[in-house]
This record gives C-alpha cells, sequence and structure tokens, in this order.
C-alpha cells in the first residue's frame, strides 16, 4: 500500500517499554532525551506554496553510492534499481535473500536481492558533535526485475501497471521471451508480466524509494512479518537509536526531518495506537504500529 503525504509535520513516536518512563510524557517532550539530527530535504518540495508540491526527496549513501530519492511514507523499505547503482559495489557476502517490495496501490512489484548495507545521511546535522554520522545497519533490495501483480489494485477489475523508460519509445523482451512496445516513455505491463534490468539495457528508467511508513502491507519477502518490519525503517534504527542514546522516532516537518525526539518535541496533538501484531524482532528494534485513525478538519 503506498499513500502520499497528508501532514507536514508528523511525529513518528516509537519508544518500547524499556524506555517508557513517567518523565517522557509526549505532551511535555521527553525529558530523558536531548540528541538528534536535522536531515534537510535534498530538494524543494515546496510545502506550503500554492502550486502543488513535489515528492520530498532524501539524499543518502551506501557502498560508495550517494542518491537522492523520494521519502516515502506510504511505504517501508529502501530499494534501489541496479541500474542505478555502481557495477561491483555491493558485495556478494552481504547478500541475504531474494525478495521484493509489492505496492498493491499500483500493482507493481520490484523484485530483487536484499543486502545487509550501512545507509547514511551525509546532509544530516548533529545536535551535537559527539553524535558523529547518522547511519543505520538495515537491509536495501538491489532491484533487478519490474514486474505486475496477477492481483488488480483497489478499485479495478484488471491487474495492470505502468513503469517509465528512458527511450521515448520501442520495445522491451519480457522474462518469459516475450517482446513488449511501449510509447510516451511509458511501459504497461499486465498480470503476471516482468521485464529485467539485464535483458533491456539502457532501456527500463532506475527505480528508487524510501519507504519509512508503519503498517505497511505486501506479499513475498516485503518487510511485513515478525523477522521483518521495523528493521528496514532507516529512521528507526540510526546507530544512537539503537544504542539507546536517542528515542527513536522522526518529525516529518516543512523543510526537514528531526531524526530522534527530544525534551524540545512538544506541541502535537497525540493519539494513541494499535500495535500490528508483529514481535520487535530484537529488543533495539522498535515495534510496529497500525495505521492511526482520527478526524481531519480543512478550511471548516
Amino acid at each position: 500500500m503506498k499513500r502520499h503525504f497528508l501532514a507536514l509535520a508528523l511525529v513518528c513516536s516509537c519508544s518500547w517499554a524499556g524506555l517508557a518512563q513517567a518523565s517522557m510524557n509526549p505532551l511535555n517532550g521527553y525529558a530523558d532525551f536531548e540528541h538528534y539530527y536535522t536531515l534537510p530535504y535534498a530538494n524543494s518540495p515546496g510545502f506550503g506554496e500554492n502550486a502543488a508540491p513535489s515528492d520530498p526527496k532524501i539524499q543518502l549513501s551506501f557502498s560508495g553510492n550517494t542518491l537522492d530519492i523520494n521519502l516515502d511514507t506510504g511505504s517501508r523499505a529502501l530499494y534501489v534499481a541496479i541500474d542505478a547503482i555502481t557495477p561491483g559495489s555491493i558485495l556478494s557476502e552481504t547478500a541475504l535473500f531474494t525478495g521484493q517490495v509489492y505496492l498493491n496501490s499500483s500493482a507493481r512489484i520490484f523484485s530483487g536481492t536484499w543486502y545487509e548495507q550501512m545507509v547514511s545521511f551525509p546532509q544530516a546535522v548533529a545536535s551535537s558533535s559527539s553524535l558523529g554520522m547518522a547511519y543505520a545497519n538495515m537491509p536495501v533490495l538491489i532491484v533487478d526485475a519490474l514486474s505486475c501483480s496477477s492481483t488488480p489494485p483497489p478499485g479495478t477489475s484488471i491487474a495492470s501497471t505502468t513503469f517509465t523508460t528512458l527511450q521515448e519509445s520501442g520495445s522491451v523482451t519480457l522474462t518469459n521471451g516475450q517482446s513488449r512496445a511501449f510509447s510516451n516513455h511509458t511501459l504497461t505491463l499486465h498480470g503476471g508480466e516482468a521485464v529485467s534490468y539485464t535483458q533491456n539495457p539502457g532501456i527500463l528508467a532506475p527505480v528508487a524509494n524510501f519507504g519509512v511508513g508503519f503498517d505497511r502491507t505486501g506479499d513475498g519477502t516485503s518487510p511485513n512479518d515478525n523477522s521483518t518490519n521495523q528493521q528496514y525503517n532507516a529512521f528507526l534504527n540510526i546507530s544512537q537509536m539503537a544504542a539507546g542514546e536517542m528515542l527513536p522516532g522522526f518529525v516529518i516537518q516543512k523543510e526537514q526531518v528531526q531524526l530522534g525526539l527530544t525534551v524540545d518535541t512538544t506541541g502535537f496533538a497525540y493519539t494513541n495506537l494499535l500495535p500490528t501484531g508483529y514481535a520487535q524482532p530484537s529488543a533495539t528494534v522498535v515495534p510496529d504500529w497500525q495505521a492511526p485513525t482520527g478526524t481531519l478538519v480543512y478550511e471548516g
């Protein structure tokens, strides 16, 4: 499931039992914590302006690759096309398993191999020089194939989806050996069809997405089970958070993202969240929560 931003300032507080102390009332700030990072957007999304905003982008690095990638609260996990990274930069010994990320709202499936990586945020500014670089050790999906789910997207009866191409028109070779024409930089795949980057060099546009959502669903090896849920969210696995020196959580703001919740994280309305039922993979990984419900009033 992929959704777009509904708010410019969203607190994702993820404290667990070991940190839930009386001095950490979110209405008054998290008094036991002072450290955080400020992570500016790598582009100018235009939040608050009259024109429709662009997707916000975050700059991140792994294995010598520095990329500006869409930040998405409606999905979870970091995936990057193999054509978007330096050849040979991902070491085979860091491979975990083959898998996929499935966005049921569009019927798109991104398939490849999950690799354990140190993902850093070069533009992050620390509140204290003692913090050092902001980074998280986490799985990254290196995508080598794009496909269409056999299940139609919600509200439709036909399974189909589109991907962007670098060339304006032409044809691609599907993984089943058949050929599929495309035009206007748009490739349409139907249920069960797939296309790979290696079979179509220079044709498919490299995909990339940085999902930091909660309660995201999917199939296959998407990060939605007891062993692989919030481990896939870099914003909740910064090294200082894993060490207990920073409270896991982030605040999406107009110009930037705050990583880590502190005594100054106040001024928000709060609601209780329900757990998804997934177990915490370890004591240093935060639990997953169901999407919140509430009432939105806009211009009366």
